[in-house]
Order: structure tokens, then C-alpha cells, then sequence
């Protein structure tokens, strides 16, 4: 999976390479690739990091208001076998969206995935999900984009998970205050 995504990555990169500079001024979708990592962190108990890639969309209603969606997946840096797909969806309220030049913006969303084990059935998975806020910038030249984000995620879903699961026991802890976030590195083509 983590191989696949980097394929991707770079396909993206040449294609934007190739191309021509063109002499628009604005431009209101973009399709790329990304760099994607989940971090889920419980005190005392856990820190559990993955690492993929996400194909991601990008709609802009104007210079101010745009809307992301983003399907990935990731592996645990610990051990590739455990694996997260997803999606999550985003509101974009920031400047200079759709135009050439420095852009930085609020993320309001929601994400949606699934962790378990490579090839188990995706009923056999764990179910997360929930809101997500984040902030972002990057710079847009006339046909590519470039986007860093970063979502701090609600993490009852993940708290849940690590009480339920024993983990709590097995490390001694009696509390555990838990985080997540997402970050994402997009290299994107505008149209």
C-alpha cells in the first residue's frame, strides 16, 4: 500500500513537470496525490503512527470557500500488516483558493476509516470516525498546487478502542488522555 502511494506520488510530480505554464488566473479543481499520516497517541498507554498516501480532490467556489475530499490508506510503521483505509471531507475557508500564489485556509471536516489487518474482511475491522479541524497552506502556480495540512481529529473513537482493548491493563495505566491528528503533504493538478 505504502509503496503503491509513492508511486503515485511521483507519477503526479512528473506529470506536473511536464507540463506547460499556462496563463490562467484562476482555476477552480484539483486532482493529486499526497503524503498521509495518522498519529494516534495515548498517554501512558500507546503511540501508534501510520504512514500511506491519499488520492485528493479539491473544488473551489471562489477565492475564499473550497471544498476537499481525500480516499486514503496507511500502514503502522510498526508493523505494515495493520492497515487503515479511509476518506475524510473538508471545508476550506482561507484566501487566495483558486488563484496563482501563497493560499493558507481553516479545514473543517469530518473522516471516516477502518483499521485492521491486511486481507482481513472490512466488517472485521475497527470503525472510526468523527469531526476534525485543521489548518493548511501551500502556494498554487498556474496548472500545479502544493498543500501542507494538518487536522487535529476527535478521538473518542480511538479512547474507546484502547480501553476496550486491554491496552490500558497491559501497560499499567489506570488514565490515558488521547490524541489524534492527520497531516498531509499534497502535490496536486489545477484545471
Amino acid at each position: 500500500m505504502r509503496n503503491a502511494a509513492i508511486f503515485g506520488l511521483a507519477g503526479s510530480l512528473m506529470l506536473a513537470s511536464g507540463l506547460a505554464q499556462g496563463a490562467a488566473d484562476e482555476r477552480m479543481f484539483s486532482v493529486g496525490g499526497a503524503l498521509y499520516w495518522i498519529d494516534v497517541d495515548a498517554t501512558n498507554v500507546v503511540t501508534m503512527d501510520f504512514s500511506g498516501g491519499a488520492i485528493v480532490g479539491t473544488a473551489a467556489f471562489n477565492d475564499n470557500v473550497a471544498l476537499r475530499g481525500s480516499i486514503y490508506g496507511a500502514a503502522w510503521d510498526v508493523n505494515d500488516e495493520l492497515e487503515v483505509t479511509g476518506y475524510d471531507a473538508q471545508l476550506l475557508l482561507g484566501s487566495n483558493l483558486n488563484r496563482e500564489g501563497f493560499k493558507y485556509y481553516v479545514a473543517l471536516g469530518v473522516f471516516d476509516e477502518r483499521i485492521g489487518l491486511e486481507g482481513d474482511d472490512v466488517d472485521d475491522k475497527e470503525r472510526f470516525s468523527g469531526a476534525q479541524l485543521g489548518a493548511g497552506f501551500g502556494y498554487n502556480w498556474p496548472q500545479v498546487a502544493l498543500d501542507y495540512t494538518l487536522n487535529i481529529r476527535s478521538a473518542s473513537d480511538y479512547a474507546d478502542f484502547i480501553e476496550d482493548s486491554g491496552m490500558m491493563q497491559v501497560a499499567g495505566a489506570r488514565r490515558s488522555e488521547v490524541t489524534a491528528t492527520s497531516t498531509a503533504l499534497t502535490l496536486s493538478l489545477r484545471f
